[in-house]
């Protein structure tokens, strides 16, 4: 009689622990599901706040940039609504020189004083006429009789009557990387009379882009319109690396 209560008791206690430790193997696979969806959230909630991050440092470098070159094209644009340029383009005509039109020294002055006014920037300012095919620069300097406006990448925002910006090209005086902020000239009437220009130097946005990391080991490359690198980490203040950065941009875009 006490043994079948015995065996009773045991079987009670065998059952008991089976039904426990499925209880518990249900718990634990629970509770390691939650942990499991926890660390993939968390690896998400990390993993997105670090594309934002970089997001935010790629928004921050491009629309300072943006800021600087709209900057000098809206110089540009200012320095074309000049009426002395405007009154210089239109006394001058076909086979005259811009030295010999009567308001040519107030251009000048206008000239150099909008260079000096930042020249860490600026390399020169300057105008070209339309009919007469030639251009005077800020530092005095006036096309030779070889010079053809139409030539220039610049042109056609005479027809367009949009600021051009061109690609960066090797400057033939300095050897630095330039840009050109470019706006069309009009008279009265909207007939096109030639261009005011501004020759930007390359080294504040190479100085721009170097200053930018996107984390800890990412960088930043600029490419132009005709997709010719602008700015790698290798700095374009290499003389041999100059030369791929601007590629196919090396041809002279400004007046000269």
């Amino acid at each position: 009689m006490g043994k079948n209560k015995q065996r009773h008791a045991t079987g009670k206690r065998r059952i008991a622990d089976e039904i426990l430790a499925q209880i518990g193997k249900s718990v634990f696979l629970v509770f390691g599901v939650v942990a499991l969806v926890t660390i993939v959230m968390v690896w998400f909630s990390i993993t997105s706040a670090r594309e934002s991050e970089l997001t935010l440092e790629s928004s921050a470098a491009t629309n300072q940039l943006v800021g600087f070159l709209e900057k000098y094209s809206r110089e540009a644009e200012v320095l074309a609504g000049n009426p002395e340029i405007r009154d210089v383009f239109e006394e001058t005509k076909k086979g005259d020189s811009l030295l010999d039109a009567a308001k040519i020294d107030t251009v000048f002055e206008n000239l150099g004083n909008a260079a000096a006014a930042d020249a860490e920037n600026i390399l020169a300012v300057w105008i070209a006429d339309a009919d007469a095919s030639t251009f005077a620069q800020s530092d005095g300097n006036v096309s030779g009789d070889d010079w053809d406006i139409t030539g220039r990448v610049w042109y056609s925002c005479l027809e367009t009557g949009q600021t051009v910006l061109t690609e960066p090209y090797i400057d033939s005086n300095t050897g630095g990387l330039v840009l050109s902020a470019v706006a069309p000239v009009y008279d009265e009437n909207g007939n096109g009379l030639g261009v005011a220009g501004i020759d930007l130097s390359m080294s504040h946005i190479v100085n721009v882009m170097s200053g930018y990391k996107i984390g800890s080991r990412g960088y930043m490359v600029l490419v132009s319109g005709a997709r010719s690198r602008v700015y790698h980490r290798r700095t374009c203040r290499d003389e041999e690396y100059k030369e791929e950065c601007v590629g196919a941009c090396k041809a002279d875009h400004g007046p000269e």
